[in-house]
């Protein structure tokens, strides 16, 4: 259990840190396509190496394309929230919401471990994840709208990974065929302006499209291999932590927070302490 944490909170590092490399972007679609594809290639090459690609089943590819069509839903929800809202503010609202809906359909489904510390953490997040909501502008709700949809596409595909891996199929090879996948949705979302400059941004952001690449690849492969040893709604807390690594980011970005979005901030953060402590 120990090393699944921890590899749960390395996995979480590696998951801030492509966001906020992302975040700097301008064009966000084409350069998300390109490392995506990247991320693939790299991804494949890992699980002919480590698993020899395993599947195990028909069932498991079906949880696989369920996970795909998820994340592909995050990737197009994640390039909206992050133009729409500042990286710490949209980071947290997201991971903390996605913890509150994997929390809830564990309790309901599959009899996850509850108790009033755990209530008390789900309490503070709930009342974090409302806070930005209550605003006169319609327009900045509006914006923050991604980022709500953005955790329930991170809550859902968080759910068939942890479905998928429990058919046999190898951590790799589920990133793999799921990553891949991916890739007609994201391309299919793309405007015509920015498919044109696919080949530009190819050439110009070759290194960060490589790095975001990498650390994307680091990110899912390693969160898979904990969600091995841990329940989705407990991986998905611990992983989590990134929001914390998601705040230093936004510091070096020159983001400057307002207080209602600090205290959301504070809410959000001390109650995903609690329910990763309760645990």
């Amino acid at each position: 259990m120990n090393s699944a944490i921890l590899l749960l909170i390395c996995s979480s590092f590696f998951h801030a840190s492509w966001n906020s490399l992302f975040k700097k972007q301008k064009e966000k679609a084409p350069f998300l396509l390109l490392s995506v594809i990247l991320a693939a290639v790299f991804s494949w090459i890992l699980a002919y190496a480590i698993e020899g690609i395993s599947f195990a089943s028909y069932q498991g590819i079906i949880y696989i394309l369920l996970a795909s069509i998820a994340e592909g839903l995050y990737f197009f929800t994640l390039i909206r929230a992050l133009d729409q809202a500042s990286l710490a503010l949209s980071y947290t609202i997201m991971r903390s919401l996605s913890m509150i809906l994997s929390w809830t359909l564990s309790l309901l489904f599959f009899q996850e471990y509850f108790n009033l510390t755990i209530l008390s953490g789900v309490i503070l997040i709930l009342l974090g994840l409302f806070l930005p909501a209550i605003n006169k502008n319609s327009s900045k709700n509006h914006r923050l709208l991604w980022s709500y949809l953005c955790g329930i596409c991170i809550m859902s595909y968080n759910f068939f990974y942890s479905f998928a891996l429990k058919t046999g199929a190898g951590p790799f090879s589920i990133f793999a065929l799921s990553l891949t996948l991916t890739i007609p949705l994201i391309a299919f979302s793309l405007k015509p302006n920015e498919k044109k400059c696919l080949k530009q941004i190819f050439y110009t952001e070759i290194k960060n499209i490589l790095i975001v690449a990498i650390l994307l690849t680091g990110s899912f492969s390693i969160y898979l291999q904990g969600l091995l040893h841990v329940p989705a709604s407990l991986a998905l807390t611990i992983r989590n932590s990134s929001i914390a690594f998601a705040l230093i980011f936004s510091f070096f970005l020159g983001e400057k927070l307002k207080l209602k979005e600090w205290l959301t901030l504070f809410l959000i953060l001390l109650g995903v302490l609690i329910v990763s402590l309760a645990k």
